[in-house]
């Protein structure tokens, strides 16, 4: 992520230095990377249960979707 002014040093840099993982950084973005996508794939998996579950409730059940 660019910094809009000259000279600030970005807050990830004081995060990670502070945790002696400076030198990491690049392996903790991608852990967090594929942590977000794995979270995002799973939201999308759970609505599609969803949609199933209501596709396949009988049409008496519907407000239950």
């Amino acid at each position: 992520m660019p910094l809009l002014a000259e000279g600030l040093i970005h807050d990830w840099n004081d995060i990670l230095g502070r945790l002696g993982l400076l030198g990491s950084a690049e392996t903790v973005g991608r852990l967090i990377f594929g942590a977000g996508a794995l979270v995002m794939l799973a939201a999308l998996l759970l609505l599609a249960l969803e949609v199933l579950r209501c596709w396949n409730a009988p049409a008496a059940d519907t407000r239950a979707c």
